[in-house]
């Protein structure tokens, strides 16, 4: 059995595990019984993050995928004076990472599988390795996406499901 094979049923031992707690102990759900119980929680938030001079706020996203890079469940909360004092050029490096169609199609298909620079290439049908290197640089730039081995990219695991709560925020202000 080789290395990857060991890792990958060690992975499925330990997730057959974690469901069988779960559904012996499930969790409490959120408080959700009223129409916006969780704005109401983040409207009592206190403490310097969720403080500015412009106001007092909070944001809670989260969100929850099934995909062939696995399974992941995830959620972040911040403060309005959390965020309004983080430097601006850390929240631009990944937004304009993001303001691409091809970046999009490349973590699109990042999603599907991790990728050699040549199969993007290829399931992109891009012309210039050039111009995909440049696009890949951005991605990875901004964490979104990391490079293994010499030319082998996937999604930054960490950085999936915060992306995807971008995008359906873009949805919600385009729509």
């Amino acid at each position: 059995m080789d290395a990857a094979q060991a890792l990958l049923d060690r992975i499925a031992a330990l997730e057959a595990r974690v469901s069988a707690l779960e559904s012996q102990n499930p969790a409490t759900p959120p408080i959700i019984n009223e129409e916006l119980g969780l704005v109401r929680l983040l409207q009592q938030r206190t403490g310097s993050d969720y403080e500015h001079e412009l106001g007092h706020g909070a944001f809670l996203f989260a969100g929850s995928i099934n995909s062939a890079l696995g399974n992941y469940v995830w959620q972040g909360e911040y403060g309005l004076g959390e965020l309004l004092r983080y430097p601006a050029e850390q929240l631009i490096s990944v937004l304009s990472a993001l303001a691409s169609p091809v970046r999009l199609q490349i973590i699109q298909t990042l999603l599907e599988n991790p990728a050699s620079s040549q199969s993007l290439l290829e399931r992109l049908n891009m012309q210039s390795a050039g111009q995909l290197y440049h696009h890949l640089k951005e991605l990875r730039n901004a964490g979104i996406i990391t490079q293994r081995g010499r030319s082998d990219y996937t999604l930054e695991i960490t950085a999936l499901i915060p992306v995807m709560v971008i995008l359906a925020a873009a949805k919600n202000i385009g729509d």
